[in-house]
């Protein structure tokens, strides 16, 4: 079981890191979705409307669409750090419970984390990782909260 981690206190560098990142990668929800889903073939099941063959999915209007919810949710959050930290709360903890009325765990959260930061090494920003860690921290600890039914 993965435990809910303390909320991070992030620098200014570390927003400043990963808005800069985001900046350059946000227009690759597809190929952060399928990183993903390809990684760990057990959460495609989760997706029903996307069918039975995750390669045959990835080109579709559907996948897309999935993609492009992920990327505005994260883009939500990124956009108020350092800024609007009751805001991205607010985001986090609406994402949390709904995703726990869905039956979605802490464990499959922590699964795209991993491939985030795989996918981010991969794509050349090894070098902001902990400053992705630290933003990963901050939306797991109210994600994890609000699935524990104690949203912060």
């Amino acid at each position: 079981m993965v435990a809910t981690p303390a909320m991070p206190s992030m620098t200014d560098a570390q927003v400043a890191a990963v808005k800069g990142d985001w900046e350059k990668i946000k227009g690759s929800g597809v190929e952060i979705l399928y990183f993903f889903l390809n990684k760990f073939p057990g959460n495609f099941p989760m997706f029903k409307k996307l069918g039975n063959d995750l390669a045959a999915a990835k080109g579709t209007a559907e996948f897309k669409d999935q993609a492009d919810k992920i990327i505005a949710f994260l883009q939500g959050v990124i956009e108020k750090l350092g800024s609007d930290m009751g805001g991205a709360k607010a985001l986090l903890n609406q994402l949390g419970t709904s995703h726990k009325a869905m039956g979605i765990t802490k464990d499959q959260f922590d699964q795209f984390r991993q491939a985030l930061t795989e996918l981010l090494g991969n794509l050349g920003f090894g070098g902001n990782i902990g400053a992705w860690n630290a933003t990963v921290d901050l939306m797991f600890h109210v994600i994890f909260n609000a699935l524990d039914g104690t949203p912060v």
